[in-house]
């Protein structure tokens, strides 16, 4: 099953593949969840995922260079995340400011999908089939 390290991982490797300033894993990129059994085998898990884009002294966070960083961003993580295991969709794609001034550019999204619980056999898979066909008169 997907868990919310798996999130955060896939979150903090698609920053670092896209901004050149150091990426603080805490405080910058959280992550939440909940699910819930929907049927016997299958599990809905709905994570939101918070991304506060802060600049440090020697970065360069000038308003023209944090509205392009608002757009790379966007780029970034608009309509899936790429895990591990596999694609996840990202919806509800929202920006607004936060801080004591409210100049601090945050992101939040969530990530909304199912899962089967059912765990297959490791067996060997079938390699030929044979098929004989009987011709009726």
């Amino acid at each position: 099953m997907i868990s919310e390290y798996d999130i955060k991982k896939a979150v903090v490797d698609t920053l670092r593949r896209n901004f050149e300033y150091p990426v603080y894993e805490f405080g910058f990129a959280r992550v939440w969840g909940k699910g819930e059994i929907e049927t016997r085998n299958i599990y809905h898990q709905d994570y939101t995922v918070e991304i506060v884009m802060m600049y440090g002294k020697n970065e360069k966070g000038t308003e023209a260079a944090v509205l392009k960083d608002m757009g790379k961003m966007r780029q970034a993580f608009l309509t899936h995340l790429k895990t591990e295991q596999r694609l996840l969709p990202v919806s509800d794609f929202d920006t607004d400011y936060t801080g004591e001034r409210g100049n601090i550019p945050r992101f939040l999204f969530n990530i909304d999908f199912f899962e089967s619980l059912y765990k297959t056999e490791a067996e060997e898979m079938m390699k030929t089939a044979e098929i004989n066909f009987v011709k009726e008169e």
